[in-house]
């Protein structure tokens, strides 16, 4: 089978997104091979995976307050602690990590964690951009990359989150999350 992961991951990298995978679609070598379709249509507002030049970016829209007060870990983050957690992720094959870019400005980041099945999501918008709609356009397109169960954790305060679940169609459930009560959302 004839396969391009680095060109792809190279694609990706720059705001193509994977579009479409047509199965067994070309004959190559006399064998029936699969043609994957990367695209970069809205080239004003689309996804690209992170890399290590984003670490103060995201550092600083970690940091920032209200990030912090939805967070279930409310104390500032160390630049530190922080290096270290960003290269382990961008590097480990459990998270994948974007950076939403709008009109060419990375605007939020978007992270998914795998826990078992699921993937979890987390994500965030700059505090500039937010009241815009780009928290639902954020998960919208994440669900295009990926057809995983996706699970999210908010807190019953987290009213913009909330909606933004609500809006992409997640199911909410009530849970207990470090013994605080919590909303939960699944996308299967």
């Amino acid at each position: 089978m004839l396969s391009r992961p680095h060109l792809y991951n190279v694609l990706e990298s720059v705001g193509f997104y994977k579009e479409a995978i047509l199965k067994e679609h070309c004959c190559f070598e006399g064998n029936f091979i699969d043609v994957i379709i990367h695209s970069k249509i809205n080239s004003l507002l689309y996804l690209r995976k992170a890399n290590s030049d984003d670490c103060k970016l995201f550092f600083d829209w970690a940091n920032d307050k209200d990030v912090r007060n939805n967070s279930f870990s409310p104390e500032s983050i160390i630049w530190e602690n922080h290096k270290a957690w960003f290269e382990n992720k961008i590097n480990s094959n459990q998270s994948l990590l974007f950076v939403l870019i709008y009109n060419n400005v990375p605007v939020g980041q978007i992270r998914l964690d795998k826990e078992g099945d699921v993937w979890v999501l987390d994500y965030s918008i700059d505090k500039k951009y937010r009241g815009k709609g780009l928290g639902k356009k954020i998960i919208q397109l994440v669900l295009e990359r990926t057809s995983k169960p996706i699970k999210a954790v908010v807190k019953p305060a987290n009213f913009a989150s909330i909606k933004v679940f609500q809006q992409n169609n997640f199911l909410m459930t009530e849970g207990v999350y470090q013994n605080e009560r919590v909303l939960i959302f699944n996308k299967k």
